[in-house]
């Protein structure tokens, strides 16, 4: 079975290009205050 994985990523920032700066930042274990996150996986539906 196929699974899809949700992640939000929350944290201050001036524009976009800093958010997604500042997400890629702490998916690489850069950075670890002043970010929440949250994420969960659902089976993908069939069709």
């Amino acid at each position: 079975m196929q699974y899809k994985t949700v992640i939000e990523i929350v944290c201050e920032a001036n524009n976009d290009h800093e958010a997604l700066d500042i997400a890629g930042e702490f998916l690489k274990g850069d950075l670890e205050a002043g970010i929440q996150m949250q994420c969960f996986a659902k089976p993908l539906e069939q069709q």
